[in-house]
């Protein structure tokens, strides 16, 4: 339950300071016969910093709980 507690713990404090990351995918844009356009497309994916906050709090209770 110990080695649970640290794992949650790390994540937790990892989604703290990190709040999110950026994905980018390639789409067509155009078609013409033999020519293409592609366009990069950048989305950013975001979470909120209490869930890290809520899983620090998780992990140190497990951490320090009775086995």
């Amino acid at each position: 339950m110990k080695k649970a507690g640290f794992v949650i713990l790390t994540a937790g404090t990892l989604i703290t300071f990190v709040t999110g990351c950026c994905r980018t995918t390639i789409e067509e844009y155009v078609e013409i016969d033999d020519l293409e356009i592609l366009t990069d497309i950048k989305q950013r994916i975001n979470w909120p910093p209490l869930a890290g906050m809520a899983a620090i709090a998780i992990g140190a209770i497990m951490i320090a709980g009775r086995e």
